[in-house]
């Protein structure tokens, strides 16, 4: 499934040659409809990184409110927003850190890293992921919680990853539900 991904991708040698890229996706709790946040990246060769979440809350009134929160970096300066809790403004961060994000973010990069950097892969057939009937290739990394990734069957190109984590919520019974991020 892998090499059929990075045969579409155009093949290593068109992989080596991306100079930047930019990747738009939403985040979602179990499956639902309603995305929990946006997230718009664009990462490029130089060291220059944006990555801006937008979260989407409803109130109890069913009033939609966004806030956005964003770090990124020119290539020498990395920064980030802080949060309105947090009394809001921009810091800067250590390169180490914004590193540390970028590659947390940077879905090709996880993908080009899925084969050096797991301890257990599988594919286990196939399933709809975001309305496209995609490959599903589960797999755990070093120190990693489960996550999937899936593969459109028809272009063969990386649709999305699933990660299973458990909040340190509890509900009013005691127990921690797991959450399922898309």
């Amino acid at each position: 499934v892998l090499t059929r991904c990075f045969n579409a991708m155009g093949g290593p040698s068109a992989i080596e040659q991306v100079q930047s890229m930019e990747i738009a996706a939403t985040v979602t709790l179990d499956g639902d409809d309603a995305p929990l946040a946006r997230l718009d990246m664009a990462f490029d060769r130089s060291g220059r990184s944006l990555v801006r979440f937008t979260f989407t809350d409803t109130d109890t009134t069913g009033t939609s409110k966004s806030m956005t929160t964003s770090f990124g970096s020119n290539g020498r300066v990395a920064w980030e927003q802080v949060h309105p809790a947090e009394g809001g403004g921009w810091r800067l961060l250590d390169l180490s850190d914004l590193n540390e994000r970028v590659a947390a973010n940077n879905w090709l990069g996880r993908l080009l890293r899925l084969g050096s950097r797991i301890d257990s892969m599988r594919t286990t057939g196939t399933t709809e992921f975001n309305g496209t009937t995609c490959w599903q290739v589960d797999y755990v990394g070093s120190g990693d919680e489960p996550m999937a990734a899936f593969f459109d069957q028809d272009s063969k190109l990386l649709q999305g990853f699933r990660r299973v984590i458990t909040p340190p919520v509890a509900t009013d019974d005691g127990q921690t539900p797991p959450q399922t991020l898309n």
